[in-house]
């Protein structure tokens, strides 16, 4: 579930885009990965996006943090079939209220979407 976390932080990516997140949609040479159905800020529509996986965006606890890594250290990553992030969101999301997760990364309190704004504004 760190991985998860650490990822979110890193790529503020929505906790549904995360977990929707298939092996066929990571290019691991180019360090991207199309987000499938993302869904439009203002608007009510969806599309598939290629988002970049930067090394270096975001420090956690004074580590750089490598949402590549993040994927190629998942259980998933020795058959590289189905979803990199193997979790419903609805059993994540409460995870990460006061968890060990957030207590691990001193972030308690906060849900993953607060953690994922307050680290990036921060």
């Amino acid at each position: 579930m760190i991985d998860l976390t650490l990822f979110a932080v890193s790529t503020a990516m929505r906790l549904g885009e995360i977990v929707g997140l298939r092996w066929e949609n990571l290019d691991e040479a180019n360090r991207t990965i199309i987000i499938r159905e993302r869904k439009h800020p203002t608007k009510k529509t969806t599309n598939h996006q290629k988002v970049p996986l930067p090394f270096g965006t975001c420090t956690v606890g004074g580590q750089l943090i490598d949402p590549l890594q993040m994927i190629l250290k998942q259980p998933s990553a020795w058959s590289r079939k189905g979803r990199i992030f193997p979790h419903a969101a609805q059993s994540v999301s409460p995870r990460f209220s006061g968890r060990p997760t957030t207590r691990r990364l001193s972030i308690c309190g906060f849900t993953i979407f607060a953690t994922v704004a307050a680290l990036h504004a921060a």
